[in-house]
């Protein structure tokens, strides 16, 4: 028969099995939810590619090869994004050249521009025009690290 201290143990051990469990279920559930804010949100099909052994370009510049992985009606930029305080058109981001320019208004429906914020890249999307200013504005579907 048991005695009082062991099945006290047995308890205590059953619910630290529990607890670990949980954290565990807990931990995998939150690192799913995460993946899908990255791939998926509001309709807008986007996606964070890393591509490895790329070289970095010299400029940002405009890429006006016919890729076969932008869809129709995008276009590609590549440079440093940073978060803009005063973008116009609801832009969070502007692109930045190596020379410190500012080459085109950001904007996207979930957080791939805060995940990609002070980093190289290359920036895929629609295109439109600015009504206040000469300024373009992306709606970024697809960031590729450099």
């Amino acid at each position: 028969m048991p005695t009082l201290s062991q099945s006290n143990s047995q308890k205590i051990f059953v619910l630290i099995a529990v607890s670990l469990f949980s954290a565990i279920i807990g931990y995998s559930l939150i690192k799913i939810m995460e993946s899908g804010l990255l791939s998926r949100q509001e309709g807008w099909e986007s996606s964070i590619v890393e591509e490895e052994g790329k070289e970095k370009q010299d400029q940002a510049s405009l890429d006006s090869s016919a890729d076969s992985d932008l869809q129709s009606g995008w276009q590609s930029y590549s440079g440093t994004i940073d978060i803009s305080q005063s973008a116009p058109g609801g832009a969070t981001h502007v692109l930045i050249g190596s020379g410190g320019e500012e080459i085109i208004y950001l904007a996207a429906g979930d957080d791939k521009l805060i995940v990609a914020e002070s980093l190289e890249a290359e920036v895929q999307g629609p295109i439109r025009d600015l009504e206040d200013s000469n300024k373009k504005l992306m709606q970024v579907e697809r960031v590729v690290f450099k």
